[in-house]
């Protein structure tokens, strides 16, 4: 057995600091991708925003200036009748601007993406664990406002015996019981490093979450205890213990005859086993076998 874990759990964190206005969760609220968790108050980033627009605006204004009056000169330069000093002052002066407008553009940017990192949304669609602020708190760079968690798809973390881990290989399908379901799942992976005190390798199994489970829960997994065989599969029911022997009924010349059986694993309600007088397609009784004879008469009803 193991536990179930969430694929994928966020800590949402701030980008920016800033006073938080608004908290849009709550614990155990559904949130979809890109939905508000957490707005920051941003008046000031708005307020630097605005300058930061204004002086590129008077900066391009300059250089737009600087072009045409560069243009002139060009022209005076050609008829020799400015110097080269001049022409040169009035060249410089233009990639200077255009430096400069570059820089102030920059800054604005910067601004403008630190306005919108207040507004702190959900990663991806899922679940709220934990909300870790509220209103009128302030928030640090880095500090987790909320537990998000992914809960399509859940992982069940078993931890397997050294004698059945070589058998185990990812992407091998396995079917789990969590919480009294049957679920299908798969291996993503084989942790490569053991307890050494229990001899155990942590295995991770794959599912889709369809049932609404939550981590923590108890998950059991089925796993190959040997080489992969072919076996024959009869229902769970087929199987006895009788005269000290494992043993399943079936009706040759509508008698019952008693075979001795070597189970050798379980596929939900069916059961592999071993038996060398017992072939693919012969009968078996798995309803009163229990008070069957040998060698007692039995009428198949309905071909089964």
């Amino acid at each position: 057995s193991g536990t179930v874990y969430y694929k994928e759990v966020s800590n949402v964190a701030c980008e920016v600091r800033g006073r938080v206005d608004t908290v849009n969760v709550e614990e155990g609220s559904r949130v979809k991708k890109g939905d508000l968790l957490v707005k920051l108050n941003s008046d000031i980033l708005e307020k630097s925003l605005e300058a930061a627009n204004a002086s590129l605006s008077q900066a391009g204004n300059d250089l737009e200036k600087a072009k045409n009056d560069l243009k002139r000169i060009e022209n005076l330069y050609k008829e020799n009748s400015i110097a080269q000093q001049t022409y040169d002052d009035h060249t410089f002066n233009v990639k200077g601007l255009g430096n400069r407008v570059a820089s102030l553009a920059a800054d604005a940017g910067r601004l403008n993406i630190e306005v919108s990192k207040t507004r702190i949304v959900a990663p991806f669609s899922g679940i709220v664990i934990s909300r870790q602020v509220d209103r009128g708190e302030w928030c640090s760079d880095g500090a987790v406002v909320a537990l998000v968690a992914y809960d399509k798809v859940i992982d069940v973390v078993v931890d397997v015996p050294e004698e059945i881990i070589m058998h185990v290989k990812k992407g091998m399908k396995v079917n789990l019981r969590v919480a009294g379901n049957e679920l299908k799942g798969k291996v993503a992976a084989i942790i490569p490093r053991g307890d050494i005190s229990t001899r155990t390798f942590p295995v991770k199994i794959r599912a889709k979450n369809r049932l609404s489970l939550v981590e923590g829960m108890e998950g059991i997994a089925r796993l190959p205890a040997g080489k992969k065989e072919e076996s024959l599969l009869v229902h769970r029911d087929a199987i006895i213990r009788k005269f000290g022997k494992t043993i399943v009924f079936t009706v040759i010349d509508s008698k019952a005859k008693s075979i001795p059986v070597n189970i050798t694993g379980y596929q939900g309600e069916l059961v592999g086993l071993r038996a060398e007088n017992l072939k693919a397609g012969m009968k078996v009784i798995i309803k009163g076998n229990e008070r069957v004879r040998e060698g007692q008469p039995v009428i198949v009803i309905g071909g089964s």
